[in-house]
Parts: structure tokens; sequence; C-alpha cells
């Protein structure tokens, strides 16, 4: 699943009280990308909308499956800072909740406030009346929603909004009522880059296997081997090259849970692979050719054998004869 995390506005950033929405959720949104893609696996990327365009909006999003983008929501002038919710608008395209409710109560949780019903904002000709979503849909995707974070102009919002703290638990509630959703549990990331441990080791020995070239390092012997257990930037190229092979999503920086059953599987296949029919008839063709090479020089040999074996037995025949003269 590819996912694009965005946040922003076309027209420019919408700043109240010192309180930047367009910075502070695409914020939201990176953490929600980096979070889905280390503890998931899931490929994700981001997209900061402020002072682009709406193509360029659904240039973002092609080749993605679901496009989300994060906002706080404003309370109409003249603003009395007590309007809070959270409301996650979703495309018109998809009828129903899908795990938008969801997302909705995990945020507001945090926050303190209330989730409101998922709503489905339609313009006078029945598409989304949000650009974003609209044009997430029409790049191709297969779901795309709006998530009003609270209101920044309630002020105890505001300030949890304004903690990069704070923005990191709703990130990981977000992304951990996702994957529960669509079943990202059983993709579990097995190791990552960074990590140094007996998982990264076994699967760099999986990948030197199957003929990727991870380095010159030691083992324990002195010989050369790339399987050092350190997962860096050589085994995140390399990891790269086998998801790509193989069509895995997610980058060279995770191994997930599938990944590993990709690779579990090459290497099976590798083992148990036959030899070509034809190269071993050839093989088989040439040992036999060989062999009758040798056993004819060997009956040759032994033709001389006799040959000198019978001029012996003369030669003694004749001695004997002499001797009793």
């Amino acid at each position: 699943m590819v996912i694009l995390f965005g946040a922003g506005h076309v027209a420019g950033a919408k700043i109240y009280l010192g309180y930047n929405e367009d910075l502070n959720m695409f914020d939201l949104a990176k953490r929600e990308a980096q979070y889905a893609a280390e503890k998931y696996g899931q490929e994700t990327k981001t997209f900061y909308v402020t002072n682009t365009s709406y193509p360029a909006v659904e240039d973002a999003c092609r080749g993605c499956d679901i496009a989300i983008f994060e906002h706080s929501d404003a309370e109409a002038e003249p603003i009395k800072g007590t309007a809070n919710r959270v409301t996650v608008y979703r495309t018109v395209k998809n009828k129903g909740d899908g795990v938008c409710f969801d997302i909705a109560k995990a945020t507001a949780k945090i926050l303190g406030t209330i989730a409101y019903p998922v709503a489905h904002s339609a313009n006078s000709r029945g598409n989304d009346a949000y650009g974003v979503l609209g044009r997430a849909m029409l790049a191709g995707c297969q779901d795309a929603w709006l998530a009003e974070n609270g209101f920044h102009t309630h002020t105890e919002t505001r300030r949890l909004l304004s903690s990069a703290q704070i923005r990191q638990q709703i990130a990981e509630a977000k992304v951990d009522t996702m994957a529960a959703h669509y079943g990202w549990e059983d993709n579990m990331t097995l190791c990552k880059r960074g990590d140094k441990n007996e998982i990264v080791r076994s699967v760099q020995r999986g990948l030197l296997q199957l003929g990727y070239d991870l380095g010159r390092f030691l083992d324990d012997q002195g010989k050369p081997t790339g399987a050092d257990g350190s997962y860096g930037p050589t085994m995140s190229a390399r990891v790269a090259e086998f998801k790509t092979k193989h069509k895995l999503p997610g980058g060279g920086d995770v191994f997930t849970s599938d990944d590993n059953t990709a690779l579990l599987t090459q290497l099976y296949n590798r083992a148990y692979i036959a030899p070509d029919i034809s190269t071993e008839v050839k093989r088989l063709q040439t040992e036999l050719a060989t062999l009758k090479s040798s056993l004819t020089g060997a009956e040759g040999e032994a033709e001389r054998l006799r040959t000198e074996q019978r001029k012996v037995a003369d030669a003694l025949y004749v001695l004997k004869n002499y001797m009793t003269l």
C-alpha cells in the first residue's frame, strides 16, 4: 500500500495567534509517514500543499492508494474560541466511514474533545468540495480523506497541537488505528536501518546466498563476509534492490515479515532448482566419451601384453627343448 500524507492550503498558510496550521499539520503528516513506514513497512510519501496548485496535488497523489490531508479547524468570525471537535471528511466517492471515524475518535481522545460523525462534503456537481480530495481520486487513489484535528481557535487545542510530543502521539494513534483496520500487523517490521543485532545478520546471510553484495567485513574466523549484523546504507541499498526485483512495497530502510517471507521463498527455490537437463546430458556424454577412450586404450594395452606373453612362452619352450638335447 502506498500512502500520501499531506497538509497545507493551495492559497497559502493559515496562521492564528502565532500558530501556523500548515506547518504544524505538515509536521504531523511527516510523523505519520515515518511511523507507518518504520513500524508497519508501508510505502509512504509526503506533500506540502501550501502555495502549490491542485494539479500539483494530483501529480503528488498519482501512484498512491490512499491520500490523507491533515488540517486543524478554525471557528468562524466573530471568534469565540468555544467550538472544538474532530471531524474527518471522506471523499464523496466512497460511502460509509471506512477507518475515518476510528481515526477521529483516536485523535479526539488525545485532544480531550469529541469526534463528530464522518462527513462527505460535495459541491454543486456532486463531486468533492475539498479540491485535494477530488484531485486525489482523479489521480487514481482508492480512498482519500481530510482530517480536521480539533479547532486551533480553541486555546487548549491550539496549545496541544503546538506540541511536537502531542503531534507524535496523534500520528502514532492514527497509524495504529489504520494498521488495525487494514491488517498491517501481519507485516510488522523485523529490522530497520540503524539496527545492529542477530536479526539483521540473519537477513544479511540470506541476501548473500542470493548473490547480493553487502561489502567486505570479516566474520569470527577472519573470512570476508557482509553479515556483520549492522543495518547500514549498504544493506539498505541491497534491501531496496531485493524489494524492487520482487515487487515488494516500501524502501530499503525497513525489512518486514512480508519481505522475509519473500527472502525465504527465494532461498528455498534456489536450494531446490534442478539443473538444466540438456547441460546435464552433455556433461554425462563427455564423461562417457572419456571413459570409452580410456577403455579403448586399456584394451590395446591388454592385447600388447598378451602378445608379449605369447613370445615369452615360445622362448621358454625353445629353451626347454634345447636343454634336453
